[in-house]
C-alpha cells in the first residue's frame, strides 16, 4: 500500500463525516452537531498538513485554507454551546439559579443569531466548495516519487513533529 492509498480514503472519511454533520448545525436541539461538524474539519486540516508532502503543499493548503474558514465560522456558536452547558450545569441556589436563567435566555438571542449565520454560509455553498477542493485534490495524480509506503512516510512525520517540539520547547524549564 502506499501513502496516497491510504491518505485517500481516510480523507475521505472524514468528508463524509463533515458532511453527514451538516444537516445538524441547523437544529438548536442538537449542540453535538456543530461539535462534531468542528472535530471532522479539524481532523481533515490536521492530516492535510503532513499531506502536503504527497499531494503538494501548494494545493493542499488551499484546500486546508478553505476548511480553516469553514472552521472559524463556527468557532463563537460552539463557545455559546459549551458556555450554556457548562454554566447551565452549576448547583445554585435558587436566586443565583434564576439569575443564571436570565443571564442564558439574554445570550441565547445571540445563540439563536449566530446559528442563523452559520446555516446562511452553509447554504451560500461555502463548505460544499471546501469539500469539493478536497475532492479535486484527492483525483489529482501523486507524483511516484512523494508516494511512498506509510509507514516510512508515518516515521517521518512524527520524527519532525518530535523536532519541532524539541526545538520550540527544549530550552524551557522543566519546573
Amino acid at each position: 500500500m502506499s501513502i496516497a492509498a491510504f491518505l485517500g480514503p481516510t480523507l475521505r472519511g472524514h468528508a463524509a463525516d463533515a458532511r453527514a454533520a451538516l444537516p445538524r448545525i441547523a437544529d438548536a436541539e442538537d449542540p453535538e452537531g456543530v461539535h462534531d461538524f468542528r472535530v471532522a474539519l479539524r481532523r481533515l486540516r490536521s492530516l492535510l498538513r503532513p499531506a502536503r508532502a504527497v499531494y503538494g503543499r501548494f494545493h493542499t493548503d488551499a484546500v486546508r485554507a478553505h476548511l480553516r474558514a469553514v472552521a472559524d465560522a463556527t468557532g463563537a456558536l460552539r463557545d455559546e454551546e459549551v458556555l450554556a452547558e457548562t454554566v447551565g450545569e452549576l448547583a445554585l441556589p435558587v436566586a443565583a439559579a434564576r439569575q443564571r436563567d436570565a443571564w442564558l435566555g439574554r445570550r441565547a438571542i445571540q445563540k439563536r443569531a449566530l446559528r442563523g449565520a452559520l446555516v446562511r454560509r452553509v447554504r451560500s455553498g461555502e463548505v460544499d466548495r471546501a469539500l469539493a477542493l478536497l475532492d479535486a485534490l484527492l483525483l489529482l495524480p501523486v507524483r511516484p516519487d512523494r508516494d511512498v509506503d506509510p509507514n516510512a512516510f508515518a516515521a517521518s512525520v512524527v520524527a519532525k513533529a518530535e523536532s519541532d517540539v524539541l526545538r520550540s520547547l527544549g530550552a524551557a524549564d522543566p519546573e
